[in-house]
């Protein structure tokens, strides 16, 4: 069966419902549905004839152009076109060398945005293929993947932005539904998500070496491995601004595990704090003698009563060189990380505030949840259960 003729008008028809339109005893609709006219068409008419006058209509539905308006109208329509391929380049740079679902899926992202043909032309993929891809059902492998990319922002932002490709991989391997997913799989979906680990700022000093106290050798002598818990502890102090005043946090690290054993904040950069901190990671440890606890040549661990607290324990001490502070990476690590995961993250009113949130990132988050590729990617907690589990069995 054949489709019915378009139905053509010539300019007389064109304006006489024009003029119909005119008495006020009509309205645009009823003289459309009189005549059989769309009311859209009719309105079109309307502004030609307004903008034309008696000249109007003189084509098939165009108004008749002088070769300076037809000259314009061309430089117009090409001006057009090139603005709207910058504006599907913008949204799509980055993704004109990925593969052909991924250009896809661009295209239906954005076809509120742009014409689909265009977008197809742009990016080199067939109009005809889109269509077939768009209203294909999801395949398996699509249907994990959409889930994959879910967990991956979720991992990724339960980790402060800071998280790498082998973290997230590690953390998703150890769920069932992932269990056998590839790095180089996970890296290719956040590369397309434009996922990237936050870089981490430069800090201030704390460390004040001009002293005359006593400084240790370097016993530790970047050795940063130990063969069981408790025979070698780092530690170091960094600043947090809470209010408008400066506070200071001193940590204790088990470099068997990574385990932050102790720390404490304080108000002030006096050698108490140092002490203090000692002293919870102790309670929290109990080790045996022979401790070793390396530090920087800070005068807080200089000091004569931080000394003496070791000697009671039967600890030995051990300094970096002077100025170097990749004899202390371990700790110097531990304070990157924590600054660009929390303390960048948000602004402290006062140090309860503070304290809270630091219990909450060490005990609970860094302590028993952050993998570490030094643990064969588990956390400080997890390894050491593992550990000991595993001698008790053997």
């Amino acid at each position: 069966m054949s489709s019915p003729k378009r139905r053509t008008y010539d300019s007389e028809f064109k304006q006489n419902a024009v003029l119909l339109t005119e008495d006020p005893s009509r309205t645009v609709t009823e003289v459309a549905e009189s005549l059989g006219v769309a009311k859209d068409l009719l309105y079109r008419w309307r502004r030609e004839f307004a903008a034309q006058g008696k000249v109007a209509f003189s084509g098939r539905g165009n108004p008749a152009l002088t070769d300076e308006q037809r000259r314009i109208r061309e430089l117009e329509k090409k001006l057009k076109n090139a603005e709207l391929e910058r504006d599907i380049l913008k949204k799509s740079l980055g993704h004109l060398q990925q593969r052909t679902e991924i250009k896809f899926q661009i295209i239906k992202n954005c076809r509120s945005l742009f014409p689909v043909k265009k977008m197809c032309h742009m990016l080199g993929v067939s109009q005809s293929g889109f269509y077939s891809w768009a209203t294909r059902p999801p395949s398996q492998r699509a249907r994990h993947n959409a889930q994959l990319r879910v967990r991956i922002r979720e991992l990724f932002e339960e980790h402060k932005r800071t998280a790498g490709s082998p973290m997230i991989t590690e953390d998703l391997r150890a769920e069932d539904a992932f269990r056998h997913v590839s790095r180089s799989r996970v890296a290719r979906h956040m590369r397309e998500m434009g996922l990237r680990c936050q870089t981490m700022k430069k800090f201030v000093v704390t460390t004040d070496s001009s002293h005359s106290e006593p400084v240790a050798p370097n016993v530790l002598n970047r050795r940063f491995s130990a063969s069981a818990p408790n025979v070698t502890w780092v530690s170091d102090i960094t600043y947090i601004k809470i209010g408008r005043t400066w506070h200071y946090l001193t940590v204790f690290i088990d470099l068997y595990s990574r385990l932050v054993v102790g720390w404490d904040l304080s108000a002030s950069l006096e050698r108490h704090s140092v002490i203090h901190a000692f002293r919870k990671a102790v309670a929290r440890r109990r080790p045996s003698k022979g401790l070793l606890v390396h530090s920087d040549r800070g005068i807080q661990y200089a000091s004569r009563d931080f000394r003496k607290e070791l000697h009671r324990h039967g600890c030995i001490q051990s300094m970096s060189r002077k100025g170097n502070c990749w004899d202390n990476a371990v700790a110097e690590s531990f304070f990157h990380t924590l600054k660009t995961q929390l303390i960048y993250q948000r602004k402290f009113t006062d140090r309860r505030e503070a304290e809270l949130a630091l219990f909450h990132y060490i005990e609970a988050y860094y302590n028993r949840r952050r993998r570490h590729s030094s643990n064969g990617w588990m956390s400080p907690a997890a390894f050491e259960n593992f550990n000991q589990e595993y001698k008790k069995v053997a």
